[in-house]
């Protein structure tokens, strides 16, 4: 059954664990194995978890008792939010349950805006094959960033936004 909670500093090991098995599947096919091993260096060593951790609301997904995935959520203004990482294992993809992510996440949006239309922006490698995932559920490319993360890498993302009207009843 799933079922998710809102992550303490305790779990940010799961969240580590989770990426170490979720990452490369992610983007072996994508990047170099030298950038996924530095991008996973970079983002989840247990510092820098932890500094995220000060801005970003991160929440893990279970499938019972057995974490399966996460996301994290910074809070950019009242009414604008960034999804940080979206994450799911490779074994669990394709049976809804990205959609399952995406919801538990407009529902903690939704109870800090109020009741204030809001809005979703993420960053997705252009040649990741969650775009299509993203774009089915709403959400608009709106630009590309070349993001320079050191050592001559670069993360080529799409920004992606989704507004989320409550007058119009869509998604909540």
């Amino acid at each position: 059954m799933l079922n998710y909670k809102i992550a303490e500093l305790k779990d940010l090991y799961t969240v580590q664990k989770l990426a170490a098995q979720i990452f490369p599947d992610t983007y072996n096919e994508i990047l170099s194995s030298d950038q996924v091993e530095y991008m996973f260096d970079m983002m989840y060593s247990i510092e820098n978890l932890q500094k995220q951790f000060e801005s970003q609301t991160f929440v893990i997904i279970n499938n019972g008792d057995v974490a399966v995935g996460y996301l994290s959520i910074e809070q950019l203004s009242q009414n604008s939010f960034n999804f940080q990482k979206i994450y799911l294992v490779q074994n669990m993809q394709g049976m809804g349950l990205g959609r399952y992510i995406i919801d538990i996440g407009l529902g903690i949006c939704s109870k800090i805006a109020g009741k204030s239309d809001f809005f979703i922006e993420l960053f997705v490698n252009r040649h990741n094959k969650a775009v299509e995932f993203y774009k089915h559920i709403g959400f608009k490319v709106i630009e590309e960033r070349d993001f320079h993360i050191g050592d001559n890498y670069y993360m080529n993302d799409y920004i992606m936004k989704l507004k989320i009207s409550k007058h119009e009843n869509n998604l909540l």
